[in-house]
């Protein structure tokens, strides 16, 4: 038997509104243990994970890997399944902060502070603290930046909706599952596939290599994401398990989907997946231009503009988390050079001895 892959997607993104948070749906399965880890930037945290990612596949468990939508290099947790156990462990720190609901019943802290000196980060305290600001600063003209991004797709939109055919939305999605089986029950899990952040652009092809088929949707105007709300519709009344992925821009809108049981996935075509090459396979290409009715030059001129501010603020974006990226990994370099590694590695050995036999 093939050993799968771990999924890899994120639980979090840099949005039009500013950070947006999916923790409390990702990490909502009825866990049997949930570890929580706090600790500062460049502490271990990351290392952690992947240790006890590595020992639980050696295990038999199945892996999923949950990435850092700044930095998409990072974990921000894992989870591992084997059977009815169902373990997460995840960064608790800011912005995505995560504190006990079931102390010990459930959930314990991993407080990888206690391998600092104390001393030697005290010593970095002024410096921390103006890199610290500056980078909050950066943080909000990022944001700033994507705000604008996310009102020139709207605008985009806007131009297109009055002449946008729904019904032969609905008809092409139906054809398309229509040779499915019906499943056994509607289920959604999110799996954001895709970010922006200090990486720039950047997405995972995760669901295609869980699928034998795949759809590629070319965006029109930022229509995109109304066909995935069909195929979101069909699925809940075809009763079908469901992941899905939400537009780390606007994520109100999917931006993804994918049908595990059935192998059947449609994604956005205007970004490729970054970071390990999916494996060949054969893409059948929807254009959302096949949904739209004549365009007048006024409207096309519009959707022209819109999408080229789009893609600028998108672009300053992207050289703003540059910035954003060097004073983070510089208050990483301080905050590791502060750090017992060789300690915490001999006490991890012992943590995750007990937590996966």
């Amino acid at each position: 038997m093939t050993e799968r892959a771990p999924l890899r997607y994120f639980a979090a993104c840099n949005s039009e509104d500013g950070f947006r948070s999916f923790y409390h749906r990702v990490f909502a399965e009825d866990l049997s243990h949930r570890y929580i880890i706090k600790g500062g930037p460049g502490t271990g945290k990351s290392t952690l994970m992947r240790r006890a990612a590595r020992r639980a596949k050696e295990r038999g468990y199945e892996v999923e890997e949950i990435y850092c939508s700044s930095d998409p290099h990072s974990l921000d947790g894992v989870i591992l399944h084997r059977g009815s156990e169902c373990i997460a462990i995840l960064d608790g720190t800011a912005p995505h902060v995560t504190e006990m609901e079931l102390p010990g019943a459930r959930d314990e802290i991993l407080y990888v502070g206690d391998f600092w000196s104390t001393a030697a980060l005290k010593a970095q305290r002024y410096t921390l603290d103006a890199r610290g600001r500056e980078k909050a600063e950066c943080y909000a003209v990022f944001y700033r930046y994507l705000r604008a991004a996310g009102q020139c797709e709207r605008n985009m939109e806007a131009e297109i909706a009055p002449i946008l055919d729904h019904t032969k939305i609905r008809d092409t999605v139906s054809r398309l599952l229509s040779h499915d089986p019906i499943g056994k029950g509607f289920s959604e899990k999110v799996m954001l596939t895709s970010s922006v952040g200090m990486r720039g652009r950047f997405r995972y092809g995760t669901f295609e290599d869980a699928s034998d088929t795949v759809y590629a949707i070319r965006d029109f105007g930022g229509t995109a994401y109304r066909f995935f709300d069909e195929l979101c519709r069909m699925a809940r009344q075809r009763h079908m398990r469901t992941w899905v992925s939400y537009d780390p821009l606007i994520p109100s809108h999917v931006d993804g989907i994918c049908f595990p049981d059935t192998r059947i996935c449609f994604v956005r075509a205007d970004l490729p997946p970054c970071g390990e090459e999916s494996k060949e396979k054969a893409v059948r290409r929807i254009s959302m231009r096949r949904f739209v009715g004549p365009l007048g030059d006024a409207s096309a001129e519009g959707i022209r503009e819109a999408r080229r501010c789009r893609d600028h603020m998108l672009l300053a974006a992207c050289k703003t988390a540059e910035r954003i990226r060097e004073l983070h990994f510089s208050m990483e370099t301080a905050y590791g050079a502060a750090m017992d590694f060789d300690a915490m590695e001999k006490y991890t050995d012992v943590w995750l001895a007990r937590i996966l036999p």
